[in-house]
């Protein structure tokens, strides 16, 4: 089944303009257990989950959650069932451990992979061996892969050396994360464009990265909303939009040359005349 979209929209650069659909790369997989209705556990019954909020399908009647069996739904309206004491006994051991595995090179690792992020820092007698740990990865180049446990779960992580310190990432696993179909791969594309393409990229490119200078438009426009209200005024804020799709080749000419591109002009729809009214 081929994926499914979670947005479109287009990816702008100055006057070029190339529509773009998002799709979804990485996702966290996790066991769920469902809560199964009483009334249908017992020898020779077909198991079924309750009914939200918490209902059994058969009597109606709400369920208590405390007291509501669980199950793993292995196969379409097929669950098998487990007691609390069970479940719990599946988690892993809550030592608060993370356990290196190996040292990687640092550039070898996907970012795609990365999850969350996390400041490590030294507690109480660690210092000496977190700073030189920190300081003999930096040296070397590498990044730690571990697993971590935290509320029972194993969690694949990276610890790699930042500002001084330790930062660790909590991965996806490969299982996570999707293939990469459908990039456009097979698209010819000529010497002129990739040189016109390559021209733009390198008067454009600032070296290194400074997010300092971005910030969230939404907070600033809710902000400059909250000061106008205040005042007794009316919100008033300049929406942008994107500019409106131009031949690709001619819209990177015209950025390199500092003129307007011309645009094709589209006629214009005639306009629907208005049914005539009748007289009753």
């Amino acid at each position: 089944m081929a994926a499914r979209a979670v947005s479109s929209g287009v990816l702008t650069f100055g006057l070029v303009t190339v529509p773009i659909k998002l799709y979804t790369a990485a996702s966290g997989e996790a066991v769920k257990f469902n809560y199964i209705a009483p009334s249908s556990v017992g020898k020779g019954k077909t198991l079924k989950k309750t009914q939200m909020p918490l209902l059994d399908p058969d009597t109606g009647e709400k369920v208590d959650r405390s007291t509501c069996p669980k199950g793993y739904e292995y196969a379409k309206g097929e669950y098998v069932i487990f007691t609390p004491e069970e479940i719990n006994s599946l988690d892993a051991g809550k030592n608060n451990c993370i356990e290196i595995q190996e040292f990687v090179e640092t550039d070898s690792v996907d970012l795609i992979q990365i999850e969350k992020s996390y400041y490590v820092k030294p507690d109480k007698g660690g210092d000496k061996g977190y700073k030189l740990l920190s300081q003999v990865m930096k040296d070397k180049g590498v990044a730690a892969v571990a697993t971590w446990v935290s509320r029972g779960k194993e969690h694949l992580v990276m610890v790699r050396p930042y500002k001084g310190g330790l930062l660790m990432h909590q991965m996806y696993y490969v299982n996570e994360v999707r293939d990469f179909e459908d990039n456009c791969a097979v698209v010819a594309i000529s010497d002129a464009e990739t040189a016109i393409a390559g021209q733009l990229v390198a008067q454009h490119t600032t070296g290194a990265v400074d997010l300092s200078k971005y910030r969230d438009g939404h907070i600033d426009r809710v902000m400059q909303a909250v000061e106008q209200k205040k005042k007794g005024g009316e919100i008033n804020i300049e929406s942008t939009t994107p500019g409106s799709s131009l031949d690709t080749l001619a819209a990177m000419q015209a950025m390199l040359s500092g003129s307007e591109p011309e645009k094709s002009e589209k006629k214009k729809a005639p306009k629907k005349k208005a049914p005539k009214k009748t007289k009753k």
